[in-house]
């Protein structure tokens, strides 16, 4: 027997029909019918879509750092824990409340004034779970975490209605309202859209445990994403949007240009469970942090940055590549004028690294001995040296020693073959002094070589390293040791 015949635009058209439009009565009488008090007048908006980026920024930031004690807001972030179960409604008008607080000094108006946001477009919506109107959802705040109003705000300028998924939670038949457990900053976006129902896929086991079961199943129980994956996935994104003749989202150009850079050195990006082969890194996340500080996650000041990561492909181009040895020398790189970093010395600062260091995974290991050994922190005793909280072991000037031992490398090099009889000459390489905020950074980083008994020895040059009392440490000239 022939099954009857079922059409999907049925099922289409009445999910779409089921989707309704406008602000909750309380909201209207606070706001106005169109959100006119917290936009603004329609016709003095501007779309979001065409926000400056440094606007763009600068409010996220507000709203990022707000704290508004009367409203239960800390650094953005709206905790209504205490109250327990809370009202969608109520809780959207108290989010609304405390956005609207928030001024922009740029403007002298509430952050969001002025802003036109897009619209929610039924002809590209995700039609997944039903429609429920905003009077018959609420929220177990207990089994929630807080509502971040910057989080609203980033979905908010990058709305799209293909990518509203919907909230997922649990239907209580004895006070005939469902529960959302997952996707309150998405229904909350989808409410300031004017989206008076939200799209929400619920269970019928009534058991109040389900909501943390719920919360969990879809927050803590989930693989995170890593660092690789958000760069791949962006860049990728940014290239297909490209492709299709479209813009670039704000959040994807970060990935897309640190992408960019590393095509053009000939690098590549693994995941970070990967054994990288050469050519090939898994420091995504240190990649990531040294393109914003450098470079300002900008394409155009990517030389510096850019310079590091084509000495160190071309010091060890059968390896691996580490971040170290591209944390130094783009410190390095920074302080010298572009017209002095050339191919030329890129190669031979990269012949020098690969004679002391087999690979660029060697570079930090090397520098922390050496650091430990001559800035010792503490004495055999235990007591604290005055080598303690100095510039040269801080956490945060890593690179800068870093970029200190490849200068003294390159330095005790050119000093040892000047040093030897006859009509032998170095690379005549000359580095700048590595400094930062006035304060010079030092460290010795001995030539290695084979003397003539055949042992592996090390070569140093005077040098000389400020401390606490700006005397002169000095070491000696030529200091033979076993290498380790």
């Amino acid at each position: 027997m022939k099954e009857p015949y079922v059409s999907l635009f049925n099922y289409v058209d009445n999910w779409k029909k089921s989707i309704n439009f406008g602000y909750a009565d309380s909201i209207k009488s606070a706001y106005g019918e169109d959100l006119s008090i917290f936009f603004g007048p329609e016709e003095e908006r501007t779309p979001i879509k065409f926000l400056e980026p440094e606007d763009y920024q600068r409010k996220l930031s507000l709203i990022k750092r707000a704290t508004i004690p009367n409203l239960n807001v800390s650094k953005g972030a709206l905790n209504l824990e205490s109250m327990g179960t809370v009202d969608f409604i109520t809780a959207f008008k108290m989010a609304l409340d405390a956005m609207h607080s928030i001024i922009d000094p740029a403007t002298g108006k509430p952050v969001l004034y002025g802003v036109q946001l897009q619209a929610y477009n039924l002809e590209e919506a995700v039609m997944n779970g039903l429609a429920v109107d905003q009077s018959l959802v609420a929220m177990n705040m207990k089994a929630q975490r807080v509502i971040y109003l910057w989080r609203m705000f980033e979905i908010a300028m990058n709305f799209d209605s293909s990518l509203v998924f919907g909230a997922k939670g649990r239907y209580a038949a004895d006070e005939e309202r469902v529960f959302l457990n997952d996707g309150m900053q998405g229904s909350m976006a989808l409410a300031l859209h004017g989206v008076k129902t939200l799209i929400v896929g619920f269970s019928m086991k009534d058991m109040p445990y389900i909501d943390f079961n719920q919360f969990l199943a879809c927050n803590a129980d989930v693989v995170p994403i890593t660092d690789y994956d958000f760069v791949k996935v962006r860049n990728n994104r940014a290239m297909s949007m490209l492709t299709a003749g479209l813009d670039v989202k704000l959040e994807d150009q970060p990935a897309y240009n640190l992408s960019k850079v590393l095509s053009d050195v000939n690098i590549t990006l693994v995941p970070e469970s990967a054994t990288p082969s050469a050519g090939e890194t898994k420091h995504t996340a240190h990649l990531q942090k040294h393109f914003k500080e450098f470079c300002k996650d900008s394409y155009s000041n990517r030389f510096a940055f850019q310079m590091a990561l084509k000495c160190v492909r071309n010091a060890w181009h059968f390896s691996a590549i580490d971040h170290a040895p591209v944390w130094g020398l783009t410190e390095l790189f920074t302080q010298m004028p572009k017209k002095s970093v050339t191919d030329d010395l890129l190669i031979k600062i990269g012949q020098v690294m690969s004679e002391r260091w087999s690979s660029s995974s060697k570079v930090w290991s090397d520098v922390l001995k050496g650091i430990r050994s001559q800035y010792p922190e503490k004495t055999k005793s235990g007591k604290y040296t005055e080598w303690k909280d100095h510039r040269f072991t801080s956490g945060a000037n890593r690179g800068l020693m870093i970029a200190a031992a490849i200068k003294s490398l390159v330095d005790n090099r050119e000093a040892y073959i000047q040093s030897q009889p006859g009509k032998q000459k170095g690379y005549d390489l000359k580095l700048p002094v590595v400094e930062k905020g006035g304060s010079d950074f030092n460290i010795d980083m001995p030539y290695v070589y084979t003397d003539t008994n055949g042992r592996v020895a090390e070569y140093t040059n005077i040098i000389e390293v400020d401390d606490f009392n700006n005397k002169a440490q000095k070491y000696e000239e030529d200091k033979f040791a076993e290498f380790m």
